[in-house]
């Protein structure tokens, strides 16, 4: 009886849920059930197996892993997964906190710590995970967002100016949005090299995003409203619109292109 954080649906029956203490769930039948696939129980043994193997090869980035992540868990399976994304029914990544970060390509029978595969020595956390265009972004505190490119084997660390942390990211070929506290929202039009800090639309927590069909980006907020961010003749540009009556954690769109809501009280749907 855990928290669950973040979800990711590769197609409309295979998807998977992750959360506090280490679960990740999966479900076959579109959400009708669940299995547990792991926990922070079985985490820290297979993680300190991976890199021991690792280290009695010589790999000293690996030596060091040895010595430091068992911190993580001890006072029991606490450390939550924070991010999971999926690109099939085989092939998917989970972020998590303090630089936690694990690989599957069987579907969730096993997984491939890639802690050593991030430009992350300070541990950060690492809030969620998108694939957008050709590259993989992980949202972080001190406004780090973290990159990895096609062809390319780890994560790098991009500065985008804010001492913040971000909740999450977003976006297309045109533009990326990462967003987190107090409304706050940085662009950047050129895959993450440079970043530029939106006029705050509304000063609580975005903390969802999604891509509407004409190409604005709808950013559900702490307070219940929608933020939308559309293109204009300096960039990108925030716009608050009336959403819930109560806080929202998440926004997708349903089947007529309408947002929706969702939070403590329940779906919200726009009626335009």
């Amino acid at each position: 009886s855990v928290t669950l954080t973040a979800l990711s649906f590769p197609t409309p029956q295979q998807g998977w849920a992750v959360g506090h203490s280490g679960v990740v769930l999966h479900t076959a039948d579109g959400g009708q059930s669940w299995e547990r696939q792991l926990d922070g129980r079985r985490t820290p043994a297979d993680m300190s197996g991976f890199y021991e193997g690792l280290a009695a090869g010589g790999d000293e980035a690996a030596a060091r892993l040895v010595q430091e992540l068992p911190v993580n868990w001890q006072d029991g399976p606490e450390q939550p997964w924070l991010g999971v994304w999926f690109a099939d029914e085989q092939h998917g990544f989970v972020t998590g906190a303090f630089n936690l970060m694990l690989e599957t390509r069987d579907g969730g029978n096993s997984w491939t710590p890639w802690t050593h595969r991030l430009d992350n020595p300070e541990a950060l956390h690492l809030n969620a995970i998108e694939r957008i265009g050709t590259a993989f972004y992980i949202p972080s505190e001190r406004g780090v967002v973290f990159r990895m490119r096609d062809g390319e084997e780890r994560f790098s660390a991009l500065q985008t100016g804010y001492a913040g942390s971000f909740f999450g990211i977003c976006g297309d070929e045109r533009v990326l949005l990462a967003y987190g506290l107090r409304g706050t929202l940085y662009a950047s039009q050129d895959q993450g090299e440079t970043w530029s800090a939106l006029p705050p639309a509304i000063p609580v927590a975005l903390t969802a995003c999604t891509r509407a069909a004409d190409g604005r980006f709808l950013l559900a907020a702490a307070s219940g409203h929608v933020v939308a961010v559309a293109p204009g003749a300096n960039g990108p540009v925030a716009t608050p619109r009336d959403g819930a009556p109560w806080p929202l954690a998440g926004i997708a769109l349903a089947a007529d292109g309408k947002p929706l809501g969702v939070g403590m009280r329940g779906i919200w749907r726009a009626e335009q």
